[in-house]
């Protein structure tokens, strides 16, 4: 990674917002029997409730415009769903733009769920804003298996072709990319079909809440199992879903439900 003095003071500014977020507004996190960090073969965060039984796993990509974000501001968000679905949560730390730029983080998270995937038969994968793009490609990279249970995205961004992911897609892609590649847009896919069951969660006053919407459609269109979730009055989610805002009550309760749904599925 490069030196944080050759990172954009604008860039350096949101990192540590987020980070001060999440220290500010979860004071007291929710507590899970056991976590741990790993180093290999990426950096992941697991978070491991106490169960009789083996754990399906679900794994979470958290949001940050690809430029800022961690295991430590998604650390809550990660809590609740490991204790209300109940799931082994692996939290990716994936690289961060523009030290690093895309492919790489498709490319280190695809490489951390294969080695996931090996431990778990019911594996579902979640991802926030950007980290909804990167889920969204490996859910269609694993179309040819190991399959996935569901996948949940949550105010993803899937066209990065637009005004407002503009100045971030700048830092994540390299110069010249080809902004309707399907790994890099997936609402530009060829085909969604052979997808995993889809929730799809959008604030009704997102700029992206218009490629959401026709994402889900797509899905639907390819007789792919989708849930849309569409919250009034809500803007892009930000912080609020990684500190699992009660505001976002609606989103956190449907994404429970969605996940133990496919990954519980009746005589598993």
């Amino acid at each position: 990674m490069g030196a944080l003095s050759e990172t954009p003071e604008r860039v350096v500014a949101l990192r540590q917002s987020l980070v001060q977020t999440a220290k500010l507004r979860v004071p007291t996190p929710t507590p899970v029997a056991h976590v741990e960090t790993l180093s290999a073969p990426a950096r992941l965060r697991l978070y491991r409730p106490d169960s009789p039984h083996p754990l399906p796993l679900l794994f979470l990509l958290h949001g940050g415009a690809w430029i800022a974000g961690s295991i430590d501001t998604h650390d809550e968000i990660a809590r609740v769903l490991a204790t209300r679905i109940p799931a082994t949560v692996a939290s990716l730390d994936y690289d961060l733009a523009p030290e690093h730029r895309w492919p790489h983080q498709i490319e280190q998270a695809e490489h951390a769920l294969r080695f996931l995937h090996a431990g778990s038969e019911r594996v579902a994968v979640l991802g926030d804003s950007a980290g909804g793009q990167i889920a969204a490609i490996l859910a269609a990279r694993f179309r040819g298996g190991p399959a996935l249970a569901a996948q949940v995205l949550v105010n993803p961004a899937l066209d990065l072709d637009t005004e407002s992911l503009a100045w971030y897609a700048a830092l994540y892609l390299p110069a010249g990319t080809d902004l309707a590649r399907d790994d890099v847009s997936p609402l530009h896919a060829a085909s969604v079909a052979g997808l995993p069951p889809t929730l799809v969660v959008a604030g009704a006053l997102d700029p992206l809440h218009g490629q959401n919407l026709s994402y889900a459609e797509r899905l639907r269109a390819a007789d792919v199992e989708t849930d849309f979730l569409c919250l009034d009055g809500h803007g892009h989610f930000g912080m609020k879903w990684a500190v699992a805002d009660p505001a976002l009550s609606p989103a956190i309760d449907r994404t429970v439900e969605f996940l133990r749904r496919h990954l519980y599925p009746p005589g598993a």
